[in-house]
Formats: C-alpha cells, sequence, structure tokens
C-alpha cells in the first residue's frame, strides 16, 4: 500500500473537520461543578464571636435552589437569611438566632447549582469560634463569666436609695414622738424607777 496522493489527504482531513464540527452540537460537554473560590470566615479561620454574616463566593453565577448547613458544636443548625448577590456568584448568609454554647468548631455545608450549565457543586469547611457570645445582629445572649457591667450601679443605687429611704422614715418617727438623744431628760423623770 502505498501513501496517498496530496489531493486526497486533503480531502481525507476536511472530511474528518466536516464529520467533526456537523457532531459537535449533539455531544454534550463536561461541565466543571460550581467551586467556592473565597468565604468569610474562610476554612479553618478562628474568629472571637459567631458571625453575623458568613460570606461564600464561587467561580460562577449558582441558581437560587442552593441548600446551606450551619452547624454548631452542640449539633444544632443555625437559621439564617439568604441573598444572593448581583451577578449571582456570591451569597451572603445573615445569621439568625445562634443558641447558646456556640463556642467550638462551626461547620458549614453547601449544594449549589450552575446557572448556565445546571451542574451541582457541593462542599463543606469548618472554622472555629473563641468565644460564646454572638455578633449583635444575632440576637443570641452572650455567655457571661461574672456580673453585667449595667448591674453593679443599679444594684449599688438601689441600696443607697433604700438606706436612705429608711434614715429618712426613722428620722420623721424621731421628730413625730419628740424624742432627741442629745438633749437631757426632763427633770424628775428619771427618778421615778429608783
Amino acid at each position: 500500500m502505498g501513501k496517498l496522493p496530496a489531493p486526497a489527504r486533503l480531502a481525507a482531513l476536511l472530511a474528518v473537520l466536516a464529520l467533526a464540527i456537523a457532531v459537535q452540537p449533539f455531544v454534550s460537554p463536561a461541565h466543571a461543578q460550581p467551586a467556592l473560590v473565597e468565604s468569610t470566615p474562610g476554612d479553618g479561620d478562628i474568629i472571637d464571636t459567631a458571625p453575623e454574616t458568613i460570606n461564600l463566593c464561587f467561580d460562577e453565577a449558582i441558581r437560587t435552589d442552593f441548600v446551606v448547613t450551619i452547624r454548631v458544636p452542640n449539633d444544632q443548625t443555625v437559621p439564617y437569611t439568604p441573598l444572593l448577590r448581583s451577578g449571582g456568584e456570591c451569597l451572603d448568609l445573615r445569621v439568625g438566632k445562634v443558641p447558646p454554647n456556640v463556642r467550638g468548631e462551626w461547620s458549614l455545608q453547601w449544594r449549589v447549582t450552575s446557572a448556565q450549565s445546571t451542574a451541582p457543586g457541593t462542599g463543606s469547611f469548618e472554622f472555629t469560634v473563641r468565644q460564646g457570645s454572638s455578633g449583635a445582629g444575632s440576637g443570641a445572649a452572650a455567655d457571661s463569666d461574672g456580673p453585667d457591667l449595667l448591674e453593679v450601679p443599679v444594684i449599688t443605687a438601689a441600696v443607697f436609695g433604700i438606706a436612705a429611704f429608711a434614715g429618712l422614715v426613722l428620722y420623721a418617727i424621731r421628730r413625730k414622738i419628740g424624742f432627741d438623744m442629745h438633749r437631757p431628760p426632763p427633770e424628775g423623770a428619771g427618778d421615778e424607777h429608783h
């Protein structure tokens, strides 16, 4: 078998190229899953208090049928209000009421769908909260190791108020009965019992 002449080789190459172009619309391209490219807090971060908002950003726009689960150390889930930012790549999760004792490792699991290819993507990450208190917007009560700073002055003012009121009442009673510790008793009043 000999070599094909140059015009035949060119015709064969053009035929293969034409076939590839004709079949291309029927071949489904392999689409990558949406991937998390940035988060706040990030995977492995250690933060002081429970976050008010968790931000997730993906490498492509996602659909609104996402599912995100936020778990705290006592295996309770935390409610959130989602907001998909314009462009559709970033998702803000406004953290709702956080249960007590949230100190420790939090986990976040997500499942999203690509807005273009409808390919699903899943993932998870963890971060650590140092204190039991939460951000101001979460509505959670802070863990306390001592008295509240506002309690001390209120209790002190109440004690002084009660003492002042008691002193005023005793003074009024003493004035009413006419008793004065510094005045000597009337003559003859102290000799009756001797």
